[in-house]
């Protein structure tokens, strides 16, 4: 910067700063005017800014601008002059209240100097926002703490004070935040797209850390716990409905644990009952998972209305249906219903209890077996499941509250099953936004809107009634009008069907996958299929040997034309003049690589069949596998599925080991025969756990 030009400043040297600070004035081209009449007080010009500073002793501090005019607007130099004037005065006493009484002078509109002196208060020295914030946390997360919080609501926390809008607040002293403070951050706020549940956030994490440090640090924010003022901050948002979308292992993870819960009480609530979770009721939850229905109508759904589609006999498909007036919307409604499904609802239906000759597909265990006091599963049994096993039920949450009242110290015998083992809580109802993301992930979007609709219109009165004397003319009229009704306009059981398919089938692959019995039978299949295709692999590796090998001299050729053509490039290269250097380092390479794999073959040219080997059994066992494998598998991958057999017959190929000794060593190590006159390929017990 250049030296100061003393001068007595006037107006036109202030116009003369602005004007150069307007065009802009390079490092080098910085200057300011040292005023004669006021010790201290410069007008300086760098970059794009033209501003008041004060020099005073070691102390040196913008207290104004002259432009731009956005912020600390000091147009004049006699206002320049009386505010240099109070600073010194401030900086004689007590230079921490320098910054307070410029926050005052230019938050008033009349800018008096006077004023903003007496009303200037000293500079908290106190915790930041983000410092009570951390305080908190750490307090808040001790083991012996009688407030403790989440991991979640930690990151929340965190997450609320990062936010742009929140930046400078973090980082103001807690005991100066003001109620305008948090509304101008609400303003904000609002102009973000996901403004309503950010603020809401915002002054629900806000008041609590305000609060904590009321209520546990005032020593260290100097807040006065008689004047909790923040609580009168509100967020002024509509709370949102519920949204919640658990994925398909959310799901299929809670029904796998509920099952386990069937014939032992849930933890802490063994004065409940012998068992924690009714099997009619895990099946009603195990319905509204693959049916998306509401929880109403799937739990009420009778016996005489799940049946064997008419119009696919024998194939396995069900239709369920229910008449007007037992959907939400009092439309009739029919769902088809995959085999695979069927059966494995119908399956888990039949282990269940049931009272006499209950209508119901879930029956009450309530119920006494009497027809006039028959009664479904009460509707919110279902998700009253995963309310029990994330302890989120009222009477236990009203008992633990209870209890922590009359001791803090209270250790809660509940345990939250589903955050113990990763899963989002969610409800039944929740499954019908799942269902939704899954097929419209296979390609199927309108398949949702036909299975959670309730678009069929009835023109016959099909309402449940119970005639003991003209029962069976009954049925049969109810499910020759249902049928009617499913596959005629309207019914879209076409698009119904697809995408049940594809619902219930994600569903249960996934629950054979993730619960221990099925996945150890897939294993076990999978480990028969395997051997399957290493017995027609093992029979067929002599033929396939002899056609290797009528390939070699083919191979022989192949990588001596290779090594020719590189050593006629490169006599093509070295007749150039002059010979271009990179490209004669190139050819020679490729001839020293290319003299190395023929090299190489001539020393062991029988290791060089075993990729043709694997081509020919490909072609020479493929009618075996066929009979051997289901013809809708992906066929066998014995390199990558069973490596311990690839080295085994490599070695074979390469003539390492005999065929008696290949074959030896394949029954010693696997339960298999090769002995194409045994009815047998597998001789030995297959867990799935073989090093295959």
């Amino acid at each position: 910067m250049a030296p100061a030009i003393r001068v007595e400043i006037e107006k036109k040297h202030i116009d003369e700063a602005i004007e150069r600070a307007r065009t802009g004035v390079s490092k080098e081209e910085s200057y300011y005017y040292g005023d004669r009449l006021t010790s201290g007080l410069q007008l300086r010009v760098q970059g794009r800014q033209a501003f008041w500073a004060l020099k005073y002793y070691n102390f040196t501090k913008t207290i104004g601008y002259a432009y731009p005019a956005e912020d600390k607007h000091l147009p004049s130099v006699s206002a320049a002059r009386k505010l240099a004037a109070a600073c010194k005065d401030i900086l004689d006493d007590d230079p921490k209240m320098l910054e307070p009484m410029l926050v005052k002078y230019y938050g008033g509109a009349d800018r008096d100097v006077k004023k903003a002196k007496k009303e200037m208060v000293a500079v908290s020295t106190g915790w930041t926002v983000e410092e009570t914030a951390e305080a908190m946390i750490a307090a808040r997360t001790k083991p012996d703490t009688d407030d403790p919080i989440k991991k979640s609501t930690v990151a929340q926390f965190r997450l609320t004070l990062r936010r742009p809008q929140v930046k400078a607040l973090s980082k103001k002293p807690i005991a100066d935040v003001t109620k305008a403070d948090l509304d101008a951050v609400k303003r904000e706020m609002e102009k973000s797209p996901e403004g309503a549940s950010m603020i809401k956030k915002f002054v629900s994490d806000i008041r609590s850390i305000l609060t904590w440090g009321a209520t546990h640090a005032t020593d260290m924010t100097s807040l006065d716990p008689s004047n909790i003022w923040w609580e009168l901050v509100k967020s002024g948002k509509k709370k949102r409905a519920i949204t919640r979308s658990p994925i398909v292992d959310d799901i299929v993870k809670t029904l796998i644990l509920a099952e386990s819960y069937l014939e032992r009480p849930l933890p802490g609530r063994f004065s409940e009952g012998k068992f924690g979770v009714g099997h009619n009721v895990l099946n009603a939850l195990w319905w509204l998972a693959l049916s998306a229905q509401r929880t109403t109508a799937g739990t009420r759904l009778r016996l005489v209305d799940f049946f064997p589609d008419p119009k696919r006999l024998g194939s396995g498909w069900y239709l369920a249906f229910w008449a007007e007036g037992e959907t939400k919307n009092g439309k009739a409604f029919v769902l088809p219903v995959p085999p695979r499904a069927a059966g494995f609802l119908q399956e888990r239906m039949a282990k269940a209890k049931r009272n006499g000759d209950s209508q119901w597909c879930f029956p009450s265990s309530q119920a006494r077996g009497k027809i006039e006091i028959d009664i479904p599963v009460d509707r919110n049994s279902p998700g009253g499941v995963t309310e029990r096993m994330a302890v989120r039920d009222y009477p236990t949450k009203d008992k633990i509250a209870k209890e922590l009242a009359k001791n803090a110290k209270w250790e809660s015998p509940y345990v939250d099953l589903l955050a113990e083992n990763d899963i989002m809580y969610w409800s039944p109802h929740d499954v019908r936004r799942t269902i939704v993301e899954v097929l419209e992930e296979h390609g199927i979007p309108g398949g949702a809107s036909a299975v959670l609709a309730h678009e069929v219109r009835l023109t016959d009165d099909l309402l449940f009634v119970d005639n003991a004397r003209n029962r069976e003319q009954y049925l049969e009229l109810r499910v020759s009008r249902v049928t009617k009704l499913a596959y005629g306009a309207g019914g879209f059981i076409p698009l119904k069907s697809k995408a049940m398919e594809v619902w219930t089938n994600t569903l249960i692959d996934r629950y054979e996958e993730l619960h221990s019995t099925y996945r150890q039978a897939r294993k076990k299949a999978q480990a028969e299929r395997v051997l399957k295709a290493i017995y027609s692999d093992a029979n067929s590796a002599a033929e396939a040997k002899e056609a290797a090998y009528l390939e070699l001299p083919k191979i022989r050729r192949k990588l001596e034309d290779n090594l020719t053509g590189h050593k006629q490039m490169l006599s093509g290269l070295l007749k150039k003049t002059p010979p271009p250097d990179a490209g004669v380092r190139t050819a020679r390479i490729e001839i020293e690589l290319a003299q190395a794999d023929l090299d190489a073959f001539n020393t062991d040219p029988a290791s060089y069949a075993i990729e043709p080997s694997r081509r020919a059994a490909s072609r020479t066992h493929s009618a075996v596998l066929q009979s051997a494998l289901k013809t809708d598998e992906k066929p066998v991958d014995l390199v990558v599925e069973a490596p311990a057999y690839t080295q085994l017959r490599d070695q074979f190929i390469a003539d390492k080991i005999d065929v008696h000794t290949f074959r030896l060593l394949i029954t010693e190590r696997y339960p298999i025969t090769l002995d194409m006159m045994d009815d047998r390929i597998i001789t030995g017990m297959v867990t799935g756990d073989e090093a295959l």
